[in-house]
This record gives C-alpha cells, sequence and structure tokens, in this order.
C-alpha cells in the first residue's frame, strides 16, 4: 500500500480541503473541454450557479483570451 500525499491525510479531509479538491477537479475538467452540465452531474450540484464557483481561470486562459480579442 502506498502512502498518501499529506493533503488527504485523513485528518486534512475538512470541508476546505474537498472544496480545493472539487474546485481543481472542477477546473482541469472545463479547461479539457468538459461540458459545464457534465461537470454539474459529476460533482453532485443540482445547480450550475454551484458549480461555476469551482471554476478557475488559469493566466494561459486570460493570454488567449487577450490574443483572441485583439486578433478581430
Amino acid at each position: 500500500m502506498t502512502a498518501s500525499p499529506t493533503w488527504c491525510a485523513p485528518s486534512a479531509r475538512t470541508p476546505a480541503c474537498r472544496a480545493f479538491a472539487r474546485t481543481g477537479c472542477a477546473t482541469r475538467l472545463r479547461e479539457a473541454g468538459a461540458d459545464h452540465a457534465q461537470i454539474q452531474a459529476l460533482l453532485g450540484h443540482t445547480s450550475i450557479e454551484t458549480t461555476a464557483r469551482h471554476f478557475r481561470v488559469s493566466p494561459t486562459e486570460i493570454a488567449d483570451l487577450i490574443d483572441s480579442a485583439l486578433d478581430y
């Protein structure tokens, strides 16, 4: 059996730790092109607004958005 990372230790499984993991998961799925409704279902949310709180925008995405806006 392998050792769990510190942040996965039972003593670290707090609501804040779970929220951090859910945010990371939702963000990576969105960046990979997953549909928001799919992410909502995976996270078990009834409202897309709750799911949207877990999305974060990476600096690369911001730079790409600015570049595409400047191309017009």
